[in-house]
């Protein structure tokens, strides 16, 4: 199985957080569709699980080889609200400077540590550039 993992990023720098009614927090995404790539994935996901668009999004990695599967993490910079989340698992979207709890983490052993790292670089590499300079190198 493969999976996309979002993590959207809004004008402060937060990132956001679906919490799901059953698992608890988690970074937005889920499994590709047959012939779907991660990036694909990551807007319908988006859409489904949150009501947001994206923009500017890329895959920054793709070595997340976890217990499912092979995953990919998709940055991005938030859009729009587009329409109210279709899945009705989402309880609430919630944008952060930290991680919740691990206790309140969908999946503990996940390397959001690793992941949220990536995006701190990612704004320090240009900390005198815009938010749109930031994500389009």
């Amino acid at each position: 199985m493969e999976y996309t993992v979002v993590v959207i990023l809004n004008e402060k720098g937060e990132f956001m957080l679906l919490k799901h009614r059953k698992r608890g927090w988690e970074f937005p995404g889920g499994k590709l569709e047959e012939g779907e790539t991660p990036e694909k994935c990551a807007i319908r996901e988006i859409l489904e699980e949150t009501g947001y668009g994206i923009l500017d999004h890329k895959v920054m990695m793709n070595t997340l080889n976890g217990e499912g599967g092979r995953g990919y993490v998709v940055f991005a910079r938030l859009g729009r609200k587009l329409a109210e989340p279709q899945d009705p698992l989402t309880e609430k979207v919630e944008f952060f400077r930290e991680l919740p709890p691990m206790e309140e983490l969908s999946f503990p052993h996940d390397p959001y540590a690793e992941i949220l790292e990536k995006i701190e670089r990612l704004a320090n590499s240009s900390s005198g550039a815009s938010h749109e300079e930031r994500f389009s190198r």
